[in-house]
């Protein structure tokens, strides 16, 4: 999904576009597959748990159908496409407008 249609979204309903700038910083599934083009296809995938390599565990699984929603500069929630606004306790007009706003992601998952 481009992250143009929360422009399309906003000046839909009147409203100023303010794009999430988290996109360009962030691995995209695009720069993933290049970075992965010359490796092994029998490697483990090992998933670091943060950044100064504290713990590590083995990549169980991916879905998609989820949005990202930064709560800060290094962490937010992932929000299933599936559910309903109530779930997320947000009227259905919020929800939608969330659905715009924030990137549609891929999540990786550990075994633990």
């Amino acid at each position: 999904m481009s992250t143009d249609y929360c422009c399309v979204y906003a000046h839909s309903k009147g409203e100023e576009c303010v794009k999430h700038d988290i996109v360009p910083r962030m691995m995209t599934v695009k720069r993933l597959k290049e970075r992965l083009q010359d490796v092994p296809d029998d490697l483990v995938v090992i998933v670091q748990q943060d950044s100064e390599g504290n713990g590590y565990s083995p990549l169980s699984g991916c879905y998609t159908g989820a949005i990202y929603k930064p709560t800060g500069d290094w962490g937010g929630d992932v929000l299933n496409l599936s559910d309903s606004a109530d779930s997320h306790c947000m009227t259905e007009k919020k929800w939608i407008h969330s659905k715009a706003k924030y990137p549609h992601c891929l999540v990786l998952y550990p075994t633990n």
